[in-house]
């Protein structure tokens, strides 16, 4: 699937596109973290080549992205916000979406100066 969005993800119907990230979304677990890993690089792949598809990839796959940078699996010394930015953030930043626009779980805390 990811060869396909990469390659005609422009041309791929948007009800596909749904149909798709419902069936990745899941995948975004602690279970099988190479397959969570293939299913968001899926994501920002689908959010480079449909960029109106973010509000999608943001309501079915942010949420359990969030739940994964938080288990114990992954044992790493970085903010959730952080871990999922790397994998939809930057993304979602891209295609104009800034801190402000993104749901206010989600958002970068503010630094404390």
């Amino acid at each position: 699937m990811q060869v396909l969005i990469a390659g005609h993800g422009s041309n791929i119907q948007p009800g596909t596109m749904k149909a798709a990230v419902d069936e990745v979304a899941p995948l975004v677990n602690d279970t099988d973290l190479l397959i969570a890993a293939l299913s968001l690089t899926f994501c920002t792949t689908l959010l480079q080549r449909q960029p109106q598809q973010s509000a999608l990839v943001t309501d079915r796959v942010l949420p359990p992205a969030m739940a994964l940078s938080k288990s114990p699996l992954l044992q790493v010394h970085i903010t959730a916000h952080d871990h999922c930015a790397l994998w939809l953030g930057a993304p979602l930043q891209l295609h104009g979406w800034s801190n402000q626009k993104m749901p206010k779980q989600f958002r970068r805390p503010k630094e404390v100066a």
